[in-house]
Parts: structure tokens; C-alpha cells; sequence
């Protein structure tokens, strides 16, 4: 499949990439390339073969949640390693 000069255009603003009309024609090549590969794929018989979610044949191995006590720590152990702290909080640089 060749990808015409506007469908790379309209790929492009959807990645929100601003080509030149230099790197259009390139990324154009490239992304008709990568097509033909894939088509490839669609040659393939796959009547028979089942959908594949993963193929390693691991499962997950599950514990049962347990309670344990509370692991809290004070206020002041909190903000032991605090870079800065003002009036027994966290002081960080303002965002706005």
C-alpha cells in the first residue's frame, strides 16, 4: 500500500508532528515501507490457529491478602528527610 502525500499529512497532524515538505516525502516512504511489510502478514493461513493473549505459559501465582498492623510513622518522622518543611508540612516550590 503507498500512502499518498495527503494521508501522510493528515498521520502526521494526527501524531501532532509539523513536517517539512521535505520530511513529508521521507516519512511518507518510511510509513509505505512499514505498510508493505504488514500486508505481508495478511497473506499468512490463520484459519486454523487459535488467538494468542501471551505466549510464555506463565500464570500468575496469587496469595490471599493478609492484615497486618498499621505501619504509620508521627508527623515528625515524616518530615525527618524533608528537604524543607514550614510549620510541620512539606514546603515545595510553587506550580502556578
Amino acid at each position: 500500500m503507498e500512502l499518498t502525500k495527503s494521508q501522510t499529512q493528515h498521520i502526521a497532524e494526527l501524531a501532532r508532528i509539523k513536517l517539512t515538505e521535505k520530511e513529508t516525502g521521507k516519512t511518507q516512504s518510511d510509513l509505505s515501507t512499514a505498510l508493505k511489510y504488514i500486508e505481508v502478514l495478511d497473506e499468512l493461513d490463520l484459519e486454523d490457529i487459535e488467538p494468542t493473549a501471551q505466549i510464555t505459559r506463565l500464570s500468575n501465582i496469587y496469595r490471599e491478602d493478609e492484615l497486618k498492623e498499621p505501619q504509620t510513622l508521627s508527623q515528625s518522622e515524616t518530615l525527618s528527610n524533608a528537604p524543607h518543611q514550614s510549620n510541620g508540612y512539606f514546603s515545595v516550590p510553587r506550580v502556578l
